[in-house]
C-alpha cells in the first residue's frame, strides 16, 4: 500500500526461490498519499475520505479473492503499509475497513523497517552489492547505504543508518508548486541529504573510502519517483528506439544521471513518453529537485542502475534463509533444457572458455564463466523451431528479465546478440532494428566478441547437432587452440588463428564437409564491424 501496486506472490518453491518469481500483478490507481491530500469542501488534510476507505478495502478483497484463486492459504497473506497510513489521522477506520473487507490485519511499517525492505528489495536482484540505495515513494525518500561484503548482518546494519526524509515525490510537488514553501523545501531538501549522506559516510568506512575516491561510488534508485527519471534518461538515450522496456537494470554514468535539467526540458516536450505516466510527468520537476540534491551531496557518483525491486521483494527476500539469500541469482534463472547433464554443460563451458586468446587481444570483462555456462545451456535449445534467431533474441530480452527484472541491459544485450549469432543472424528488418540498437548498447569492440562466441556455439551444434550424452566421447570428439596473429589473410590483419582438432568422421555429412559450413561460418566473420580484426580456422582431423 506504499504505491498503486499490488501483487500476489506464490511460487517459493525450490529451486528458484532465490527468484522471488511473480504468479500475478495488478495495478490500482490509487495513490494514498494524493488521497491524504485531497482538496474539496469537504475534504480533511491527512484523513482519508469514505470514498479512498471504500476504494482501498475494495481492492483489497479483491486482492484476496485473487490470492485465494490461486490457492494462496490464508496465513501467507501479507498486507502492509508505509508513510500515508503512518501518517494518517483516520488510520484506524482504513485499518478497520480493510480487516472487514479481506479478513486480514494491515501491518504498518516504521521508517527503519521500510529502509531494510526497501534496500533489500533493490539488493534481491544482485549477487553482491555495493553502493547507495535511495527509494522514492509518493511522501518518503529512503536512504541508505548497502555492502554485502560487510559481515552477515549488513542488512540490519543498512537499516539501522538509514534514513527516511518526508521528500517523496507527491509531497515534494505539493511544496514546490506553493510559492510560499518552494524555496524552503528545497534548501530543507539539500541540508538534509548532505547531513543524511554525511551520517552513512560516517558509518560505513567502505563508504568514505568510495565517496573520497576518483571513480566515486554506484548509486542504486528505486521506487516510482526515480523509476521516472529512469525512464526519462532511457527517453532520450542515444540510442533509440530503446530496445529494452523496462527501466529495470539501465544504467548510466554519474556524469549523464546529473544532467537534470536537460531531463526537465525533455518532460516539457509535447507527446508521449514510455514509462512516465502524466501523473508522473507533473511531479517529474519534484524527482528531478531530488536528483539535485542528490549529485549536491554525493559529487563524485560512478554510476547509477535503476531498479525494479522494492519494499515487497524486500519483504520476501528477509524471510528466506541466509543460505538461500546470499546465492546468486542468475545462475537461477531457468534454462531451456533444466535435465542437460551439468558435467557436460562445464565441458562446453570450458572449451568455450579456451577461444579468448591469453594476451594482445583480450575479451571483455562481461564474459565470465556464469555467463558463458548460460549461454552453453542455450547451444542445442530449440532446434526444432524455425526462425530461431529472431526466437532467441526475443526469450532473451523478455523471459530472463521477467525472471530476473534488475539484469543489467549491457548484459541483456550481450546474450540477445550472442546467441542470435549462434542461429547465424537469420532475422527480419524488424528485429533487425532491434539488433541494431542492442549493438549500440554494448559497442563495437563487445559486438564483436558476442558474434565470436556465438559463432563459435553454431560450430559444436554443426559437429554435436543433438546434445551430447557421454562425456568422454564428447570430450574425444573436439578441441581447439587459440593464438593471435598478426599476419592473416592477404592483407596481413592482425587476428585470431584457431587451430580446431575433430575427431575423423564427424565432418561426415556436414555440407561441403571440411572446407563447406565449418569454414564458411568464419570466412567473413566481423565484415561490417570496421575493427579489421580477422579469424582464420584451421581443422586438422585425429584418429
Amino acid at each position: 500500500m506504499k504505491s498503486t501496486d499490488w501483487w500476489i506472490w506464490a511460487d517459493l518453491r525450490p529451486p528458484l526461490t532465490r527468484l522471488l518469481t511473480p504468479v500475478f500483478h495488478e495495478r490500482a490507481s490509487i495513490s494514498l498519499y494524493d488521497a491524504l491530500h485531497e482538496s474539496g469542501p469537504d475534504a480533511k488534510q491527512f484523513y482519508f475520505s469514505e470514498n479512498t476507505i471504500k476504494k482501498v478495502s475494495d481492492t483489497l478483497g479483491r486482492f484476496k479473492a485473487i490470492g485465494t484463486a490461486y490457492g494462496v492459504p490464508d496465513v501467507q497473506f501479507m498486507i502492509f503499509a508505509t508513510e500515508a497510513l503512518r501518517t494518517a489521522k483516520n488510520q484506524d477506520e482504513m485499518l478497520e475497513a480493510i480487516k472487514k473487507s479481506t479478513g486480514l490485519t494491515v501491518s504498518v511499517l516504521s521508517p527503519e523497517v521500510e529502509t531494510l525492505f526497501g534496500s533489500m528489495g533493490v539488493r534481491s536482484g544482485f549477487a553482491e552489492f555495493d553502493g547507495l540505495v535511495m527509494d522514492m515513494g509518493g511522501g518518503s525518500l529512503q536512504v541508505t547505504y548497502v555492502n554485502t561484503s560487510i559481515g552477515p548482518n549488513y542488512e540490519v546494519l543498512a537499516a539501522r543508518a538509514g534514513q527516511s526524509l518526508p521528500f517523496g515525490a507527491a509531497r515534494l510537488m505539493a511544496e514546490l508548486t506553493n510559492p510560499n514553501t518552494a524555496q524552503p523545501i528545497l534548501v530543507e531538501l539539500q541540508a538534509r541529504m548532505k547531513i543524511t549522506i554525511q551520517n552513512l559516510v560516517n558509518a560505513f568506512i567502505q563508504l568514505r573510502s568510495q565517496i573520497e575516491s576518483v571513480d566515486g561510488v554506484k548509486v542504486y534508485l528505486c521506487g516510482g519517483g526515480f523509476r521516472g527519471y529512469g525512464s526519462m534518461l532511457m527517453h532520450t538515450d542515444h540510442v533509440q528506439p530503446y530496445p529494452i522496456p523496462s527501466s529495470g537494470g539501465y544504467s548510466v554514468p554519474g556524469s549523464r544521471f546529473k544532467h537534470w535539467r536537460d531531463m526537465l526540458i525533455a518532460n516539457e516536450q509535447p507527446g508521449d513518453i514510455f514509462g512516465l505516466s502524466k501523473r508522473r510527468r507533473h511531479q517529474f520537476p519534484a524527482i528531478a529537485m531530488a536528483v539535485q540534491a542528490i549529485t549536491i551531496a554525493v559529487p563524485r557518483i560512478k554510476s547509477v542502475v535503476f531498479c525494479t525491486g522494492g519494499n515487497r521483494e524486500g519483504l520476501l527476500f528477509m524471510m528466506l534463509p541466509p543460505s538461500i539469500r546470499e546465492m546468486d541469482p542468475f545462475l537461477m534463472i531457468p534454462v531451456p533444457n533444466p535435465q542437460q547433464d551439468p558435467q557436460i554443460i562445464l565441458h562446453v563451458t570450458n572449451l568455450l572458455m579456451k577461444i579468448f586468446p591469453k594476451e594482445h587481444i583480450l575479451p571483455p570483462l562481461v564474459f565470465t564463466q556464469k555467463v558463458i555456462s548460460y549461454i552453453s545451456g542455450h547451444i542445442w535449445a530449440y532446434e526444432g523451431q524455425t526462425g530461431n534467431a529472431s526466437l532467441v533474441l526475443h526469450k532473451i530480452i523478455d523471459k530472463i528479465r521477467i525472471a530476473l527484472p534488475n539484469l543489467p541491459h549491457f548484459l541483456s544485450a550481450v546474450l540477445a546478440i550472442t546467441l542470435s549469432a549462434r542461429w547465424g543472424y537469420e532475422i527480419g528488418p524488424m528485429d533487425s532494428i532491434i539488433v541494431k540498437n542492442l549493438q549500440n548498447i554494448v559497442g563495437i569492440e563487445t559486438v564483436w566478441w558476442c558474434r565470436y562466441i556465438g559463432t563459435a556455439c553454431r560450430f559444436i551444434s554443426l559437429v554435436c547437432p543433438a546434445f551430447p550424452t557421454n562425456l568422454e566421447s564428447f570430450r574425444n570428439t573436439l578441441r581447439w587452440e587459440v593464438t593471435v596473429s598478426g599476419s592473416l589473410g592477404k592483407e596481413k590483419k592482425k587476428g585470431i588463428l584457431m587451430r580446431v582438432y575433430l575427431l575423423s568422421g564427424c565432418e561426415q555429412g556436414i555440407p561441403g564437409g571440411l572446407e563447406g559450413q565449418l569454414k564458411k561460418m568464419w570466412k567473413n566473420f566481423g565484415k561490417g564491424l570496421g575493427l579489421g580484426r580477422k579469424v582464420k580456422v584451421i581443422i586438422e582431423l585425429m584418429n
